[in-house]
């Protein structure tokens, strides 16, 4: 099953007695089709392209892939999880992934640390690293460090 992403306290201070919550905002991704301005056969690609952006191939990705449509159309009729993540994404809740060199360096560190964190609960309780608050923050605080040296020697 899955779970709709938790509210989260609009000061960002997660201990806060009481707080305001607001909707948790995420990344995401679209996977797109393009034309090259060289082709040979535009005619042909672009048939392609009403062939592969329709509805019933679009319904059909939808259902071998597990990918969600991005058509209110097929949405409605996929529902479940493709609804929610519409839904997320017509309210400003989903931020598009802009394609720049930049955010592939975001993904090892984040990575490395989400496995550690996975791993945690299966170590002898005198190795575990994420006992505390304070060890959780390090952890974090070692990501953002690594993605801003990552992206500093791509400059």
């Amino acid at each position: 099953m899955i779970a709709d992403l938790p509210k989260l306290p609009s000061s960002g201070d997660l201990t806060e007695d009481n707080p305001t919550l607001i909707d948790m905002k995420t990344m995401g991704g679209i996977n797109g089709y393009a034309i090259s301005s060289y082709t040979k056969a535009p005619k042909a690609c672009l048939a392609f392209l009403n062939f592969a952006t329709s509805y019933d191939m679009i319904m059909k990705r939808s259902q071998m892939m597990g990918i969600a449509p991005c058509r209110d159309d097929a949405v409605k009729e996929a529902g479940g999880l493709s609804s929610r993540l519409f839904s997320r994404l017509t309210k400003g809740n989903i931020y598009l992934m802009p394609s720049i060199t930049q955010v592939a360096q975001i993904w090892t560190p984040a990575e490395t640390l989400n496995r550690d964190l996975a791993m945690d609960p299966y170590r002898p309780a005198s190795e575990q690293k994420y006992t505390t608050d304070a060890a959780l923050q390090k952890g974090l605080d070692k990501v953002v460090s690594d993605i801003a040296a990552a992206i500093s020697t791509l400059q």
